[in-house]
């Protein structure tokens, strides 16, 4: 089963976060301590493209459905993990 938490599952805001940290040092190449959740994105090294994956397989594990641009609009680990603990099943509102 992967990753891929349950659809309908409660995700709170530090195990999004830490998922986020675990992805993006792993894209990145970099030791998850090395990856600050208040730094934007941008700053981290992440581009359009890698935004896009991302956005997908944060989609995919969270089983939310996650718009392509939400990195752009919540530009950090923190703000995004916020967000998305704010999505029920499938990216509804709680």
């Amino acid at each position: 089963m992967g990753n891929l938490v349950a659809e309908h599952a409660v995700l709170d805001e530090q195990a999004i976060a830490r998922w986020l940290v675990g992805h993006l040092s792993g894209k990145l190449d970099l030791a998850p301590e090395r990856v600050d959740p208040a730094m934007t994105f941008a700053e981290q090294g992440v581009d359009s493209m890698m935004a896009i994956v991302m956005s997908g397989d944060l989609a995919e594990w969270s089983g939310r459905n996650i718009d392509p641009t939400v990195l752009y609009e919540y530009p950090t680990i923190a703000a995004l993990a916020k967000y998305v603990s704010t999505l029920g099943g499938a990216g509804k509102q709680p």
